[in-house]
C-alpha cells in the first residue's frame, strides 16, 4: 500500500508518541527453549494503527530495546507480526544490534508473520550481556505497522505447551504447488491460532517475498493427543532458477504471541551451472554465459520432489574428430583456424532421495531458445580480419557470421577485438576462424612528426653525421699539407 498523505501525518504523530524506546520485561532465566516478548502493542483492530509501531523511510520507530536473555541457545528466531507488507517492492529491513536479519515478507492489506533467523554475529550479540535493540528501515513511499515482535530461543517455550521432540513438518513442491504437513502433540489443553507462511528465497537463501499464507483461529489442542494436518499452496508461477522456498508454521496464543514455531526448507527445484575446463587459451575467466536461466526453467521437471540441474560445459579441444571437415571449410574461405572448443549441455533430474532419474536425464544437443556465450580470444587470435565461427553439428559444418542464420544463431566481434559473442542453440564443436595476412604492421611514426615529412630517423641522422665528419677530416688534411708546402718554399 503506497503511503497516503494522511498516513504521513499519522506516522508522524505515532513517531512522536513512540519517540522513547519500548522496553519489554523478561522472565528470569530465558534461554534454551524460551520465548521472549520483545514488543506487543496490545492492539486488536483489523488494521494497523494505535499503539502499533509504524515505520516509514523518514519516520522510523525508535529502536525497541530489551535486556540480554539469560542462558544460551544454539538457534533463535525473531517472529514479527506486521500489517501491509507489499513485498517484494516494499523493503522493510530488520536489524538486531546493528546486524541485518533480512526483510519482512507479506502481502498488501494483510496481517502476516515473518520468521527471521538469528544466527552468526547477530546470535552472538544476544549473549554478550548488554542491552539489545531492534530497528527497521523502509524504502521510499511505503509504510508498515508492527503489532508484535517475539524472540523464539531454541524453538519455543519449554516445559509447557507442546512436545518439541515429537513435532515435525514436511513440505514438498510439485509443479506450481507446495504441500505442507505438520504433526504436533500438545502437553496441555488449550486453544491457539495456527499460521502458515510460504516464503520465496533467493540464491543466497534470503527471503524475497511471501507467496502464500493461511491462518486459522480457535484451534483446540488436547493434552497428549497428536494434532496433524496438511495444507496446499499455489505459487504465482513456475519456480525460478535457484529459487527455494521455506514454509514457516507458527502457533500463537490469544495475544498473537508465538509460543511454538517450525520451519521446513524446500531446496531450489531448478538450477543452472556453467563449467569451464581451464586451459592456457581458454581459462575459466574467459567464458561467460547468459540466457541459461530461462532454458533451465523451460526444461525443469515438475514431478513431485524432483530437482532439475542444467549444466553447460565449455572446454578447449585442439584435435576434434571433425577437424578435417572444419579445415576444409576454412581453406575454402581462405581462413585460418584459431581457438577450438566444445560446448555441451546436460540435463540431470534427481528424485527426492537424491538419485538420478535416468529416463529424464542426459545430454541436450539442441534448444528452442538461445544461449549467449562471451569468449575472450587469446592474444594469438587477436588483430585479425574477417572473423567467423565454424561449427560441426550432426555431421555438417556451419559457418556463423554477424548475419543470423535460419535459427537465429550468429557471432559478433567485440569492438576492441578481444572477444566474441556467440549466440547459439546447438551444442557441438566450435572453431574461431579468421583471415591472417601475415603482414607485419607498419612502423609507427614519431609523435612529433607528420606522416608526409621525410624520414629523419636515427639511422639517417647517423649517416649524415658520418658523411659530415669525413668531409671535415679531408679538409683538415688538405689544409695541413698546404701549410707544409708553404714552409718548404721558405
Amino acid at each position: 500500500m503506497k503511503k497516503h498523505p494522511a498516513k504521513r501525518l499519522v506516522s508522524f504523530l505515532l513517531a512522536a508518541l513512540l519517540a522513547f524506546p519500548a522496553t519489554a520485561a523478561l522472565a528470569a532465566g530465558a534461554g534454551t527453549g524460551a520465548t521472549v516478548e520483545v514488543f506487543n502493542s496490545g492492539e486488536t483492530s483489523p488494521y494497523g494503527g494505535g499503539q502499533d509501531l509504524t515505520n516509514t523511510e523518514y519516520d522510523p520507530f525508535a529502536p525497541v530495546t530489551f535486556d540480554d536473555p539469560q542462558g544460551t541457545a544454539a538457534s533463535a528466531q525473531l517472529v514479527i507480526y506486521a500489517y501491509d507488507v507489499d513485498a517484494p517492492d516494499e523493503l522493510d529491513e530488520v536489524f538486531l544490534n546493528g546486524h541485518s536479519l533480512g526483510i519482512l515478507t507479506g502481502m498488501d492489506g494483510e496481517w502476516n508473520t515473518t520468521v527471521l533467523e538469528v544466527s552468526g554475529a547477530a546470535l552472538a550479540s544476544l549473549q554478550d550481556g548488554r542491552e539489545n535493540s531492534i530497528s527497521m528501515t523502509t524504502n521510499d513511499g511505503w509504510i508498515v505497522y508492527i503489532r508484535s515482535m517475539v524472540l523464539v530461543m531454541g524453538g519455543g517455550a519449554d516445559g509447557g505447551e507442546f512436545d518439541r521432540d515429537s513435532a515435525g513438518i514436511t513440505a514438498a513442491l510439485e509443479g506450481e504447488q507446495i504441500t505442507a504437513s505438520v504433526s504436533l502433540q500438545a502437553e496441555k489443553d488449550g486453544v491457539y491460532q495456527v499460521e502458515y507462511a510460504v516464503k520465496e528465497l533467493d540464491i543466497q537463501g534470503s527471503q524475497v517475498r511471501q507467496v502464500g499464507s493461511r491462518s486459522q483461529a480457535d484451534v483446540a489442542f488436547t493434552a497428549g493427543a497428536v494434532y496433524t494436518e496438511s495444507q496446499t499452496f499455489s505459487l504465482p508461477g513456475p519456480p525460478e532458477v535457484y529459487t527455494s522456498y521455506r514454509v514457516d508454521y507458527v502457533v500463537k496464543n490469544a495475544l498473537q504471541v508465538p509460543v511454538f514455531t517450525m520451519s521446513e526448507l524446500i531446496p531450489a527445484a531448478v538450477q543452472a551451472k556453467v563449467v569451464v575446463a581451464g586451459s592456457q587459451n581458454l581459462p575459466g575467466s574467459a567464458v561467460s554465459v547468459s540466457g541459461l536461466e530461462a532454458v533451465a526453467k523451460a526444461l525443469a521437471d515438475p514431478t513431485k520432489g524432483h530437482t532439475t540441474q542444467l549444466k553447460i560445459w565449455v572446454g578447449e579441444n585442439s584435435a576434434p574428430p571433425e577437424l578435417e571437415a572444419l579445415q576444409a571449410s576454412a581453406e575454402r574461405d581462405g581462413n585460418t583456424l584459431g581457438l577450438m572448443f566444445d560446448i555441451s549441455l546436460a540435463k540431470e533430474v534427481k528424485d527426492a532421495a537424491g538419485q538420478t532419474v535416468d529416463a529424464a536425464s542426459g545430454p541436450v544437443d539442441e534448444l528452442d531458445s538461445m544461449v549467449q556465450f562471451t569468449i575472450a580470444l587469446p592474444e594469438s587470435a587477436q588483430g585479425k580480419t574477417d572473423y567467423v565461427v565454424y561449427r560441426s553439428h550432426g555431421g555438417q559444418v556451419d559457418t556463423l557470421t554477424e548475419t543470423p542464420n535460419d535459427k537465429g544463431e550468429k557471432m559478433a566481434l567485440h569492438s576492441d577485438g578481444t572477444a566474441i559473442d556467440l549466440t547459439v542453440c546447438r551444442f557441438s564443436t566450435y572453431v574461431v576462424g579468421y583471415r591472417d595476412t601475415g603482414e607485419a604492421p607498419a612502423p609507427t611514426p614519431p609523435a612529433d612528426r607528420l606522416d608526409d615529412e621525410p624520414n629523419t630517423g636515427a639511422a639517417g641522422q647517423g649517416a649524415g653525421w658520418a658523411a659530415g665528419l669525413g668531409i671535415l677530416a679531408a679538409g683538415a688534411l688538405l689544409f695541413w699539407k698546404l701549410r707544409r708546402g708553404e714552409g718548404t718554399a721558405r
